[in-house]
This record gives C-alpha cells, structure tokens and sequence, in this order.
C-alpha cells in the first residue's frame, strides 16, 4: 500500500503508536524529569545567595579621635566696616562757590586748621541783619517800662502829629508821635561793608566837620536795612547820624564818621551834608491797648513827657508777647550764625584728610560730603548683632577681627560700645556694637570685614570633637568607646565648656582616650563598611 493511503483525514492513520512502546519506561522519565528540576532550583539558589550576601558576613568599623588638651571657645559672628575712632564728616553748604582750599586728600590736619573757605557774603550779610534785630528788640524789651505802663517821649520839640487814642493796640515798633526840634541836626554817610557790621542802631560815633575843623558826638539813628551798589561793582551801606546842634551849624553843611571802634579808626566812605532833623519819631516801646492819652498835637514836650498810658492787664501779655518775640530773634540770631560758620571748615581734631570733595573755584555738591576728617591710630569696627545673641554680648569682650582685605590675619579687639535700641530690618531685629580694634596703620577706615566675639573661651583644658559628644543636660554629655569585641559603648562624661567645635571634658576621660566620633545627629556612623566579593 502506498504512504498516500495509511494517511487518515488528520494525517497519520495511528499516530500515537509509537507511544505504546514506552509503557514500560513511564517510571524512568518521571524520575529524570524530577532530577532535572531540582537541579535547576539549586542552581538558581545558589546564584541568589552570590549577588544579595547576608550583613552578618561583613565587619563594622568606627572612626575614633583621641581626647585631647587645648582651646574650648565659643563666639558670635558677626560682619562689619572698620571706622574711625574720631570722624568729622563736612557735609557742607551746597551750590556755594569754595574760595580757597588749603589741604589735599590724604594731607594730616591739626586741630583747629582750616581746611576750605567759602564765598560767605549773602551769609554774612543775613547775619548782621539777624544781629540788628535782635539787638535792637534787646534795646526796647531793656527800654520797656512795665511797671507803670507808660509811654514816655524821649525827646524835646512841638508834637506835631499823634497816632494814638484810647483803645488803640499798639507794639514796640508802633510810630505813636512825630517831634519837630530843630535842635537836632542829622547826616547821612556811607561805610563799607566790612565797616558797618561793626555798629548798631544807638551807637555813639564821632563826627567831623572838615569847615570848623572840628569834632561833633552824635548816635546811629538808623542803618540802612540794604546796601547801596557804587562804581567798580563794589557796595556800602548807608547809616544815619542824629547829632544835638551846639548853635553853629545849619543845613548844607559837610559831615563825615570818624571815630574809633574795637582799636580800630572807621572812616566813612564820603562826607555827607547836615540837616535838620523836621520831625523825631516816638515808638510806644511796649505792647497791649492804649487807655489813656496824655498830650495834643502843639504842645510842647521835653524828653519826660508822659505820652499816654496802656491798660495793665494787656501791658502784662505784651510783655509777655514781646519776650517771645526776643527769643524767636534770638533763635533766628543762632541759626544765621551757625549756617555762617559753615563757610569756614576747620579741623575739629588732629587727624587725616581721608575725603575732600572742595574744588577752588566750584560750588560744592549737594549730594557729597565736602570732607571727612578721621583721627590717626584709633579704629573701631561697626557690626550689626541679632537680636538673638545680643543678650551675650558686653562691653569689655575680647574679639578677632578680619578683613577682608589681609584675609585670615587676626587683629585683636574688644566690645567697646553695646547698642541699647533694636532697630528693625527686613523685618529682623538687629542692635548696633562697635569693636574697638588695636592700633594698626595698615587698617583704612571703610575696610570691610567680620569678627568673632568671645562669649567663652578656655585654654588648655581636655576637650573632644562635638561630633564625638551628645550633650544630655547642662553638664553632661555621653561619649561612645569601643569595647573589647570592637563594639561601641556608651560612657557618661562631666562636660564644661561647650564651644563651635570643641566641648570641655571634667570627669570621665582622660588625655589619649579614644572616642567614636558620631555622626551630625548624634548617632553612630557606621556607613564605613568594606563590602568584600
């Protein structure tokens, strides 16, 4: 039969036949197949245990620090700017033109030097003015008669013109009559600017009559409240002179100032020409209401003449009034002169020019110092302390102060000023200190820079690493050492001091000790472990 023909529908005709013959090996295969696998699961067990080993196979080490003698401290640090001990800082008087300059950047100064010069004369000038008022509101509050209340003429003639009545308020400056004597002569001259500054209205000076060859005393009357310009761009200042007639003298006749003042001959700048004074003007001298009026316009009056009277209660507030008026002048006095000082800069102690911002010839700026003086020898570092280490800082600890500038060298210091007020910044608390810092000329005032202040500091004392220590309670600490096995024990220490990097051991160790040293949280490091294939 052909192979066509023993093939089924399915393929071959009996195709598990050949299995039949096995029957009787079923209990081998089984057998062999059961070998196999175990085989296979010891193989994968084995291959397990290679690429994950147990811990146990693998020794722990510890890294240990011997105990040892030397320095415990514990300090705060803070940033800072060296700065003179002494500084005078000249902020100056801006858009003014600088007349002259005597130092330069960098020159050493003595006490009292003058160290630029301003153009002054608007400054002056607002002076003597400030000056005149004042003194001249000194002359009628000293002139005041407040214990009879009454204005009393001053001078003879007719009365010519009366300004007052019952009921008329009135102040020192208030023109209440005119007098007209012509017993009184008057003449106006002019002086220098330099030269009028040295008078004041009611001033005694002497007057020359070149005609008569002779002298005539008479007293200021007026000066002029602003100067007069002349020829050449110069200017004077205008004063009038009142003088009593001794009978000779008429109008048109020439006068001129000159007498002596402060060792000095003040001469005018011209003669004048005489003339009658027409009419004197009676000032009421006090402040309040008039009640009463004593004279008439035509009569006679001598310099007693009681004028009119003015009401008790209201003399007592103008008093009162007038005296606050003299210290507003007093005060409007003080400022003129101290703006005028500023015109002329002098050193307020021996030191250096460090800052000169003054060219002669320029005006100086608005938005510099003119000039910073600094004392020699004597720096101080400013720092800022928070508020959190500001109750362990005093006057009196010692410190090492950095620069910048010569990197890690140490400059001894000591606490010498402790802010009392916090001020806040950044929304932190921060208290101003100052270190004063041991004479060194290589130190510049504004170097930048840090220091260490001492809170506790001990020398030669044991100590241990603060990795190799956990602090329990004030005064101990406990220290881990290795036992006989190489296994670490704990040990209870009496600690001192506890510095940045270093803690005080009393009781418990001694020098050469060996300690484990920890890890940041206290606990042991045992990462170091040799992982052996």
């Amino acid at each position: 039969m052909s192979e066509q023909k023993k093939k089924t529908k399915f393929g071959w005709k009996k195709p598990f036949a050949w299995f039949k013959g096995l029957k009787k090996s079923r209990k081998i295969l089984v057998l062999l197949l059961l070998v196999l696998i175990a085989f296979g699961f010891m193989r994968w067990q084995k291959s397990d245990e290679q690429e994950v080993p147990m811990i146990d196979e693998f020794p722990m080490s510890y890294q240990e620090v011997p105990v040892e003698r030397g320095e415990v401290k514990r300090t705060i640090y803070v940033t800072g700017h060296a700065t003179a001990d002494q500084e005078q800082i000249v902020t100056g008087v801006p858009d003014e033109k600088v007349l002259r300059v005597n130092f330069k950047e960098g020159d050493s100064v003595k006490k009292g030097d003058i160290i630029y010069e301003l153009d002054d004369t608007e400054a002056r000038m607002n002076y003597q003015l400030q000056l005149l008022q004042y003194e001249k509101m000194v002359s009628e509050n000293g002139s005041q008669n407040t214990g009879s209340n009454q204005i009393v003429i001053g001078a003879s003639g007719e009365l010519k013109e009366l300004n007052i009545d019952r009921g008329t308020e009135v102040t020192p400056d208030t023109v209440v009559a005119l007098i007209e004597n012509k017993d009184y002569l008057e003449v106006r001259n002019a002086l220098s600017i330099n030269d009028y500054a040295l008078f004041n209205e009611g001033d005694a000076v002497q007057v020359y009559f070149p005609q008569f060859m002779s002298f005539l005393e008479g007293k200021i009357s007026k000066i002029d409240s602003a100067d007069t310009p002349i020829g050449g761009g110069g200017r004077v200042r205008y004063v009038t002179i009142v003088f009593e007639n001794p009978g000779g003298l008429d109008d048109g006749q020439k006068a001129i100032i000159q007498t002596e003042k402060d060792g000095r001959t003040i001469v005018a700048m011209g003669s004048g020409l005489t003339r009658f004074v027409e009419a004197i003007e009676v000032k009421a001298g006090v402040r309040g209401t008039i009640s009463s009026v004593k004279v008439s316009v035509g009569d006679i009056v001598s310099p007693q003449t009681v004028l009119a009277e003015v009401d008790a209660s209201s003399a007592k507030i103008g008093a009162l009034e007038q005296k606050m008026e003299l210290q507003k002048a007093k005060l409007a006095l003080g400022e003129a002169k101290d703006l005028l000082d500023q015109y002329v800069v002098r050193a307020e102690f021996d030191g250096t020019l460090i800052e000169l911002n003054a060219t002669q010839g320029e005006t100086l700026s608005a938005v510099e110092d003119a000039a910073v003086i600094a004392s020699v020898g004597q720096l101080k570092m400013k720092v800022v302390i928070d508020e959190y280490d500001i109750g362990q800082v005093y006057v009196g600890q010692k410190a090492d102060v950095y620069f910048t500038a010569f990197g890690n060298e140490a400059f001894s210091g000591e606490v010498s000023k402790v802010g009392q007020r916090g001020e806040v910044e950044n929304g932190s608390v921060n208290f101003r200190a100052e270190i004063q810092i041991e004479g060194n000329d290589r130190i510049k005032p504004g170097m930048s820079g840090d220091a260490d202040i001492f809170v506790e500091k001990k020398e030669d004392v044991l100590r241990v690493p603060r990795e190799a220590i956990t602090i329990m309670d004030e005064g101990l600490g406990i220290v881990q050492q290795l036992n006989a096995e190489g296994e670490p024990e704990p040990l209870e220490v009496t600690t001192g001091a506890e510095g940045d990097t270093y803690v005080e051991i009393l009781s418990g160790l001694s020098e050469g000790d060996l300690v484990v040293l920890l890890n940041g949280n206290g606990g042991q490091n045992f990462a170091s472990m040799n992982m052996m294939y």
